[in-house]
């Protein structure tokens, strides 16, 4: 938890809130969510891990071909989506808490990635690279289609994006339903 707070405020992120082990973050720039979500899954290969939790088959070490590490420790899994949410004031915290269909696909869009895999829509790569067109430099993004998410009115273009040091990781099939195969879009 401590290394994600520290970067949500290098990156300049609001934490609405946490539940659980999952962080609800807000970002005014999709660029800076972008290179949070890049950061968070380098930094994590990097936290001094209990050997007891690397023995888990699931966060245990693994190699690329090119002896880079690909995964080691707890594999966190991110969603993203652009938009204008709800919002309204926490009775209890007294901080500000977002609602409405744009949470519901980004919690929609989270729920599409595996352990160590970044999902987000189109909208978040397209408004990135608007804003700072350098921002997708050292990152490897892999269209995943247009997809139904569920309680979602309209489908979503989804893409992996994972830091370009990791691109050797690999996910199982996503999670999920695509309505078509869009055309060369990667």
């Amino acid at each position: 938890n401590t290394l994600l707070k520290e970067l949500v405020e290098k990156f300049r992120g609001y934490t609405v809130k946490t539940v659980g082990d999952s962080f609800m973050v807000a970002f005014t720039d999709a660029a800076d969510a972008c290179d949070f979500a890049m950061e968070v899954q380098k930094a994590l290969l990097l936290l001094p891990w209990p050997n007891e939790l690397l023995l888990d088959p699931t966060c245990c070490e693994a190699v690329g071909t090119r002896s880079q590490m690909l995964y080691r420790g707890l594999r966190v899994r991110i969603g993203m989506h652009l938009g204008e949410p709800l919002a309204a004031i926490d009775e209890e915290t007294l901080t500000a808490d977002y609602f409405g269909p744009v949470v519901n696909t980004a919690a929609r869009v989270e729920g599409r990635a595996q352990g160590g895999q970044v999902c987000v829509s189109a909208d978040v790569v397209e408004a990135a690279q608007h804003l700072r067109p350098d921002c997708m430099d050292e990152v490897e993004l892999e269209c995943l289609g247009l997809t139904a998410l569920r309680g979602v009115k309209e489908p979503v273009i989804l893409y992996s994006m994972v830091p370009s040091a990791l691109s050797e990781r690999v996910f199982p099939p996503p999670k999920t339903f695509i309505l078509r195969p869009l055309p060369n879009s990667s």
